[in-house]
């Protein structure tokens, strides 16, 4: 069989120097040595292009053709056998793709199809014409909702690639607990056909940031299995202003091992005062420079430190704080300073665990704090942590020539300007020549500073030099973080369900679409002279002590079938059909109160029969 060609669809990210499109390539090589890289078409699905280009290759009547998404990694085990199975079979096509509920095949979501000579792609085949991928394997299509199941179908052997458009996933909570893509990222280390860096990536090169957090719960937790193995040249840089909080900070460097060189930063006038006191409480300090009147920790990390920090592979950054940006009493500072500390320098086992969580993931670049869930900044962040930085944000990448992966809408989730990292991963704002004159002069506002933006922007720095971030907590904190965000969603969903709020589950949540949502059906209660259910069950029953709260009467109830069903709420239940030309003559609004899967033939009925209708989103 002559296999002569594969066509590598490529979109505006994928790059065909990518490790990760390489290594597909010398994956296929065997059977395709003739690669030829396709730019995305515009407005052209992958399917669409695959017809294209076949009905120009058999119009020169050429070998078996074979073509990949640039949004699939792999092989992640050997496909030898797959593929030359298909080869020596009456089969005209192999590919990934769904048997629709005719049995048909529909190929026109494929992202890898192998096409023999002079096959003529339909979106619909007969199932006699396609081959499947692996035999005697419970293959499926990965469609967007089988993305969800990435470890299984790779572990199985079922399916040889990762789609990584699992890592943009919005709602992978509605279907499972979202451990599908840590589960299989760490399959594919411990398996070692395939190298887990090429995905790694691919996806720091497309996504945000915030989602790739989230897609692989990057939240470490430090613990006693996690080992320091070797020795790196290590700093901690600290800036210290308060100087009646000299001797509480000092005290905690006392934590840094003796291998780890120590920098401190203050003010002129306080310097002499601070080195006293780090002599008399035996702190090994390197040395203590002069941070100026602007800046404040900012100015001390970019301008007073930046000569010390490129001589340090890794190196932690750490102040001072007293107050909480206005929104709470000193308290709530201080809560905020405790968990910075605690989780960066609270012991010599916490340093050596994240210097070990450094050494052992190579594109981990920096560790951040989780976000204080304390007073006002549970209110004034969550939710909104950029608050007026954006803009501010976009400038700083310009200033510093980078195109940074930011989106408005995603999370920034790394706010305080402190954190443990690997000074390659922040070499671009480390290495350009700031000046204390760059910053604001005090009193700094309160927010939307440069220095707010250089807080938020340290993520994206580090991701635009191929490094990930994560939050880092110890066992401690992460207690209080799991009871104290439990209190708020319970108090948040409290609130929404004693109010607008439908219990749908429905993600991602969307609080403004569900408002619409009641405003829309109070709209259409107004515009009817009576009103009517369809559905006698628990939705049904939910609906009615909404109109209940909101003064708005159910005046019937009708189903499709009576069954079990007689009264409802004092109410007669009716069948439909026997009162449909009454319910359409009278102006009657009729509520459609179910589950989705059964609204939808409901919702077929009513426009069947020109009824006036709302149907509830219980979305499933």
């Amino acid at each position: 069989m002559d296999c002569t060609k594969l066509y590598y669809i490529l979109d505006n990210i994928t790059s065909k120097e990518d490790k990760y499109v390489r290594k597909m390539c010398d994956s296929l090589g065997i059977y395709f040595p003739d690669v030829e890289f396709v730019d995305q078409m515009y407005e052209k699905s992958f399917f669409e292009i695959c017809s294209i280009i076949l009905a120009q290759e058999n119009s020169k009547r050429a070998g078996t053709v074979a073509f990949i998404s640039g949004t699939l990694v792999g092989p992640l085990f050997p496909i030898d056998d797959a593929i030359n199975a298909f080869l020596h079979s009456s089969s005209s096509v192999m590919a990934d793709y769904v048997v629709d509920e005719e049995n048909y095949i529909d190929i026109s979501k494929a992202h890898f199809l192998i096409t023999k000579p002079e096959a003529i792609l339909e979106s619909k085949m007969d199932p006699q014409q396609v081959h499947f991928m692996l035999k005697d394997k419970n293959y499926k299509f990965l469609s967007r909702s089988d993305l969800y199941d990435v470890y299984n179908i790779v572990e199985s052997g079922t399916y040889p690639f990762l789609n990584i458009e699992a890592f943009s996933l919005d709602d992978y909570i509605k279907h499972t607990m979202g451990d599908g893509l840590n589960k299989l990222m760490e399959y594919i280390s411990e398996s070692a056909y395939y190298d887990v860096d090429c995905i790694w990536e691919a996806i720091l090169k497309r996504y945000n940031i915030n989602d790739i957090k989230t897609a692989l719960h990057l939240n470490y937790i430090l613990n006693d299995n996690i080992k320091k193995k070797n020795n790196h040249k290590c700093a901690v840089f600290a800036h210290l202003y308060y100087e009646d909080l000299f001797d509480v900070y000092l005290n905690r460097l006392k934590e840094v091992p003796d291998d780890i060189d120590i920098y401190l930063s203050t003010t002129e006038e306080r310097i002499q005062t601070l080195s006293k006191k780090a002599s008399r409480l035996n702190v090994n300090v390197k040395k203590i420079v002069v941070a100026g009147e602007r800046g404040r920790d900012a100015g001390a990390l970019l301008v007073a430190f930046r000569k010390y920090i490129g001589e340090y592979e890794y190196i932690c950054f750490l102040h001072d704080k007293k107050t909480s940006g206005g929104l709470e009493d000193v308290r709530v500072g201080e809560a905020f300073c405790s968990l910075i500390w605690d989780t960066l320098l609270g012991s010599k086992e916490t340093i050596n665990q994240i210097i070990g969580l450094l050494e052992e993931k190579p594109r981990l670049g920096f560790l951040s704090p989780m976000m204080p869930i304390v007073g006002g900044y549970i209110n004034g962040l969550l939710g909104f942590q950029w608050t007026i930085c954006y803009e501010e944000t976009c400038k700083l990448a310009k200033r510093l020539g980078l195109e940074l992966k930011i989106d408005e809408k995603k999370s920034c989730f790394a706010l305080s300007t402190t954190f443990w990292c690997k000074t390659e991963s922040l070499r671009p704002i480390f290495e350009y020549e700031w000046k204390f004159e760059d910053f604001p002069a005090e009193p700094l506002e309160l927010d939307g500073t440069i220095n707010h933006a250089i807080e938020r922007a340290l993520i994206y720095i580090a991701q635009s030099q191929g490094f990930y971030s994560a939050t880092v907590v110890n066992d401690e904190y992460a207690q209080l973080y799991l009871n104290n965000m439990q209190f708020i969603l319970d108090s948040v969903f409290a609130s929404l369900h004693n109010s607008f709020y439908f219990p749908t589950v429905k993600f991602p949540l969307d609080v403004d679409e569900m408002i619409s949502d009641w405003i829309s059906l109070k709209c259409f209660c107004q515009n009817c002279e009576k009103l009517y259910l369809y559905g006698a069950g628990t939705w049904a029953q939910i609906i009615y002590e909404k109109m209940e709260k909101i003064n708005k009467r159910i005046d019937g109830v009708v189903v499709s079938s009576i069954g079990s069903f007689t009264t409802f709420n004092n109410l007669n239940v009716e069948e439909y059909e026997t009162i449909k030309t009454y319910l359409k003559s009278e102006n009657i609004g009729i509520i459609v109160a179910m589950s989705h899967k059964f609204s939808r033939e409901v919702e077929k009925i009513l426009q069947r029969d020109e009824q006036k209708y709302y149907v509830i989103n219980t979305e499933d």
